[in-house]
């Protein structure tokens, strides 16, 4: 690994000037330990840079058309003009030019926080916007009106207030508005990773806010469906469905650092905008966890999550309510209901869910904290040992194969009766299982007569 001294000292002796610049300067203000750093060269070309940087080691060309060069963790770049030419987050034409000045640079930067700078030759400071006070009195504000050219800040803007629990300056967020029209152009891909940071941060709420301050919502139907759908008050006081959504994800960040927790968390009431009526006297939300998979299944695939991870979210929209709903027939239900359960969701991940939209209230057992149905239903899987993963199927086709029955469709029909018998407790070894298919009804009338 080389230091960025030994950088430093390379470009100082080609004649260049070289700055360490973004988010690395940012982070260090706020007490944020950076991986990555950012290097800004003045007074050299494109070739003389690249020429040095190949003297220190490998170097990756990011963005050789930009000027942008990777050097071990290091990011190398040299100051470069942006013209807006076309829509979108694409539609610029860049131009590098090493005579910049400093301040020429960072003010095509989005926010004062990011458009501070260290002089490595000096080690003086550079502050030409004023991010230092930003960062003080905690507003994400932008450089200039040139912030309005580019549709990804906007989200840029919303995963920074999140992440870093800023708010918005109100002159940013009119820039922001003026890019409503361009928000559709943006590559989902990039619309995933700006959404997960939100998510990803201590405090998702505020992100989420500023979607819907900037506008920005509209690029998500189904969170803009939660606003203003009522709820009745004896079980949500705090108000509409998005208010406690928003409630539920930041308990859901409090209980767990899993991206696949805070998706759930954050689609789990997605059907009630479908299913909300008045029915004597109450908002009734009925069959509303069924009704949001599909608006899941949409929402999910336009960040460009994967398919096992939009499966398993899904799975735990559909069986959000399944822990009240056990709990509240425990003295009936049996071991098998819960292991079937496991079968189609992570228990563990569905309590934790289930925690957090109890959690998401204002109601008075919401504030004292204690939800007796998830403690109950987790104690019970960790009973069975069904807390993370469905039992492993004991009778397996090549036990079947090995018994001279021939393949075909039959076979799986019969491995389904078996695990189903399995869960309900008929037999627990390959033995006694060998011993249930052979004297099965299932066997002996379609079976033996089919083989």
């Amino acid at each position: 690994m080389i230091s960025i001294n030994t950088i430093t000292r390379a470009i100082l002796s080609a004649g260049g000037k070289p700055v360490l610049v973004g988010g690395s300067i940012r982070d260090q203000i706020m007490g944020i330990t950076s991986k990555d750093f950012d290097i800004e060269v003045y007074k050299l070309s494109k070739d003389e840079l690249e020429f040095v940087l190949r003297t220190l080691g490998p170097v990756q060309s990011v963005g050789k058309n930009f000027g942008v060069f990777k050097l071990f963790n290091f990011d190398i770049s040299l100051p470069r003009l942006e013209n807006k030419c076309g829509s979108g987050h694409k539609g610029f034409m860049v131009q590098n030019n090493h005579n910049l000045t400093f301040d020429e640079a960072a003010k095509r930067r989005d926010f004062t926080i990011n458009s501070m700078g260290i002089d490595l030759e000096t080690g003086r400071f550079l502050d030409p916007y004023n991010g230092r006070d930003d960062i003080k009195t905690k507003t994400l504000k932008a450089v200039s009106d040139s912030f309005a050219e580019d549709p990804l800040r906007v989200l840029r803007a919303c995963q920074f207030a999140a992440r870093f629990q800023f708010r918005i300056h109100p002159d940013t967020v009119k820039l922001c508005l003026l890019l409503n029209r361009e928000l559709e152009t943006l590559p989902k891909e990039r619309v995933g990773e700006e959404f997960k940071k939100i998510l990803n941060s201590d405090k998702p709420s505020i992100g989420l806010r500023a979607l819907k301050e900037t506008n920005s919502i509209i690029l998500f139907p189904e969170l803009q469906a939660l606003i203003n759908c009522p709820q009745d008050q004896i079980w949500h006081p705090e108000g509409d469905v998005w208010t406690h959504t928003l409630m539920v994800v930041d308990e859901a960040a409090n209980l767990s650092k899993s991206l696949t927790i805070r998706l759930g968390a954050l689609c789990h009431d997605f059907g009630k905008p479908k299913t909300t009526k008045f029915e004597n006297g109450h908002w009734r939300s009925r069959n509303h966890e069924a009704e949001g998979v599909e608006s899941a299944h949409r929402f999910l695939q336009k960040l460009s999550i994967p398919d096992n991870e939009i499966f398993e979210i899904k799975n735990l929209v559909q069986d959000h309510l399944k822990p009240f709903q056990l709990y509240q027939a425990r003295n009936i239900i049996s071991n098998s209901a819960i292991k079937r359960l496991s079968v189609r969701v992570n228990i563990k991940n569905l309590c934790l869910i289930a925690k957090a939209d109890f959690l998401g209230r204002s109601t008075v057992d919401a504030k004292n904290r204690y939800d007796p149905s998830v403690e109950w239903l987790f104690k019970k899987a960790n009973e069975l040992n069904v807390e993370t993963s469905a039992p492993k199927k004991i009778i397996m086709g090549r036990d079947l194969l090995n018994l001279g029955f021939k393949p075909g469709p039959c076979i799986g029909k019969l491995l389904k009766e078996a695990y189903n018998a399995q869960l309900d407790g008929k037999f627990s070894d390959k033995k006694e299982g060998l011993e249930w298919i052979m004297q099965s009804e299932f066997y002996l009338n379609k079976y033996a007569k089919l083989s």
